[in-house]
């Protein structure tokens, strides 16, 4: 049973991925904040023994991936619920739900490909849940400490929910495509290829998605986004927000501060609201400053080299590669729009180089 002894808090601060509080004098109970964290403490032990389950049952690749994120992210995000209800003199209990139990074993009882549609189902649910539990923190929440919690889980959950839909759609490795429509205004020329890119390689590895990126800055075009996490849709293309005022990260890919592409992809306008942000990328320059916030405050730096133009439907594979040296790719539509088929021909890439591969940049 929790106890209902709680401390007055300061806003919280985020240094990396360690919150720092200060505690200053004993006020009442918090109970929607208390019940959030008991939940979301309880959620990530069940998350950690899926993932552990789908580790050693996995049939396929995937899943057994996707179960190494459950683990790793959980643990991460558990670690900052267990500091938080220390602080706060919240006891946490020792395991999940007897429903959450119940669900897993009838998932675990099963085997071969079975197992794999019934777990990627059930984590599917199950993530929705959560989510919906950290958004309605964020929300309604009293706790600004607890609130910052939630804030973090949000981004991690909704990239893990981007990759499993991939898994249950039966996804490609790699999108085939962006979608080059949701447009209405006269065709934008082409840009000039400008820069160098240098290709990762074709080796994969599996990433951690504890450090989503949420904001995309580039001065120099007056771009300042939010970035949500999308995933592979079952025609191959490339999940984007519908808003130009959002973009969207390639989840499956590489993440900010770690190895591999960062793949980040918006709609250059839109039939409502005409030219969006993106518009402007067709005159960045070169050594042009980007920042990328994560979801735990990091600002990573980058710097543009290279920007290039390619058929919509013909992306180079090296874009979305999951391993090797890091780097951001910014993709948004450009070249002749067709009318009759409400589509930009071409998509343009604009490919930035971290400024300092360890020691990302702070506000």
């Amino acid at each position: 049973m929790a106890r209902r002894s709680w401390r007055a808090l300061a806003a919280p601060v985020v240094v990396g991925s360690v919150l720092v509080v200060s505690v200053l004098a004993a006020q009442p109970s918090q109970g929607a904040d208390e019940r959030y964290l008991i939940q979301a403490h309880r959620d990530h032990l069940a998350e950690i023994e899926a993932g552990r389950a789908a580790q050693e049952k996995g049939r396929t690749p995937a899943v057994r991936a996707q179960g190494r994120r459950l683990v790793t992210d959980h643990g991460r995000l558990d670690a900052e619920v267990q500091k938080v209800a220390q602080l706060l003199d919240v006891t946490l209990p020792a395991e999940p739900t007897r429903l959450r139990r119940a669900q897993l074993r009838r998932v675990t009882g099963r085997t071969g490909a079975d197992f794999d549609k019934a777990w990627v189902a059930y984590e599917i649910r199950t993530h929705r849940d959560s989510l919906s539990d950290a958004e309605k923190e964020v929300a309604d929440g009293s706790s600004p400490y607890v609130q910052v919690l939630a804030k973090q889980a949000v981004p991690v959950l909704r990239a893990h929910l981007a990759m499993l839909e991939e898994i249950r759609v039966g996804a490609p490795h790699r999108p085939t495509s962006v979608p080059a429509g949701l447009a209405g205004l006269a065709a934008h020329r082409a840009p000039q290829n400008l820069g160098t890119t240098a290709a990762a390689p074709r080796r994969a590895r599996s990433r951690l998605v504890t450090r989503p990126p949420v904001r995309l800055r580039l001065p120099a075009a007056r771009i300042d986004l939010a970035v949500t996490p999308v995933g592979i849709r079952r025609n191959g293309s490339l999940g984007i927000p519908e808003n130009p005022a959002t973009l969207g990260w390639w989840a499956a890919g590489g993440g900010p501060g770690a190895g591999g592409t960062v793949v980040v992809v918006g709609h250059v306008d839109s039939r409502r609201s005409g030219a969006g942000p993106l518009a402007r990328l067709r005159k960045v320059k070169l050594t042009a400053k980007v920042s990328v916030t994560t979801a735990d405050g990091t600002r990573v730096g980058y710097r543009v080299v290279g920007r290039r133009t390619y058929r919509y439907d013909r992306l180079p594979a090296s874009l979305f590669a999951r391993g090797g040296p890091a780097r951001l790719a910014l993709i948004t539509c450009t070249g002749r729009y067709d009318r009759r088929d409400r589509h930009y021909a071409q998509a343009l890439v604009v490919y930035a180089a971290p400024t300092s591969p360890t020691n990302p940049l702070r506000s």
